[in-house]
């Protein structure tokens, strides 16, 4: 069983809005890949609100844990496209999902024990959700692990956030711009797996998934390190926007970590279907149909027998 904790929002763009935040993102795809998933969030007494309860039951997500907030209004980020297919995000402040509470239904859950919790900073940005969460984690005993994408967004974290976020982690998802961060902010110095490498050792991560946009991914783990290097931008499938691709290359690094799967088929697989999120507008897919495309049907449900 997966815990996800945190955002759940809307992306706003300049033409419509869909259904976002990473943790909401990350949870719909492990619910669509078959894994039994529990989402943990808070939205407010609103329209908006009122739309992802029922997006959420349209994606097959329990909405028992989502958390209604009386006073703050339901999440929401600007999108403002750029040239390069990239986005800068707006994030509005404050929001319901800054206002997380520990209910003693959720500290039942993280007592079960959950296999994975999913967990990035964003929504921790308050000290209230901050303090809830770290409450929820101490709830959980020793052989659950944590993966932590860690979503730096600007005015979203600082130090403090980000040294307890690594501190927490087992498995950490993160792109080139946020390991120059992280370097800078920890005084890690060296090339990227030699960074990679220091902070594995410092914070005692068993797996670090880098994503490095058009131009593919890597994972890590204390004794192995495979990459993909991807070809042009013009060479691959049409980009609608990438909203999202960080997401599913998070889903399917977790789903292949829960299953053993060895980690050149995890990073084929994640980047396969982060590739394809880019194809379609938003981060998550309008129908399940989706996730039995691709290369999710054989990296899911064909018994490999591969280990670690």
């Amino acid at each position: 069983m997966v815990v996800a904790i945190g955002e759940v929002l809307f992306d706003v763009f300049p033409e419509d809005k869909r259904i976002g935040g990473a943790p909401f993102n990350f949870a719909v795809h492990l619910a669509n890949m078959g894994f039994p998933v529990h989402f943990v969030t808070r939205v407010g007494k609103d329209a908006n609100g009122r739309a992802i309860l029922d997006l959420m039951h349209r994606f097959g997500l329990s909405r028992e844990n989502v958390q209604i907030d009386p006073e703050y209004a339901t999440g929401r980020v600007m999108v403002h496209p750029e040239a390069d297919g990239g986005h800068r995000f707006d994030i509005v402040a404050p929001a319901a999902y800054d206002y997380l509470a520990c209910t003693d239904q959720v500290m039942d859950l993280m007592r079960t024990p959950p296999d994975m919790v999913y967990f990035g900073t964003l929504a921790q940005r308050s000290e209230q959700s901050r303090q809830a969460m770290e409450e929820m984690f101490q709830a959980a005993p020793p052989e659950t692990r944590f993966f932590c994408d860690i979503n730096l967004r600007p005015g979203g974290y600082d130090r403090a956030i980000v040294d307890g976020a690594l501190q927490q982690a087992d498995l950490l998802k993160l792109n080139d711009a946020e390991l120059a961060v992280i370097g800078e902010m920890f005084d890690i110095q060296g090339d990227t797996e030699t960074m990679i490498r220091r902070l594995m050792e410092a914070r005692g991560l068993v797996l670090v998934a880098l994503t490095l946009g058009s131009r593919g991914g890597r994972l890590f783990t204390p004794d192995d390190h495979v990459r993909i290097d991807l070809p042009s931008r013009s060479a691959g499938p049409p980009v609608v926007d990438t909203v999202g691709a960080g997401d599913a290359f998070a889903a399917v690094t977790a789903a292949g970590f829960l299953q053993n799967r060895h980690l050149s088929t995890i990073l084929e697989a994640a980047t396969e279907f982060a590739g394809r999120i880019c194809g379609i507008q938003g981060a998550v897919p309008d129908s399940p149909d989706f996730y039995r495309q691709g290369r999710l049907p054989e990296f899911f449900y064909k018994d490999t027998g591969e280990s670690r």
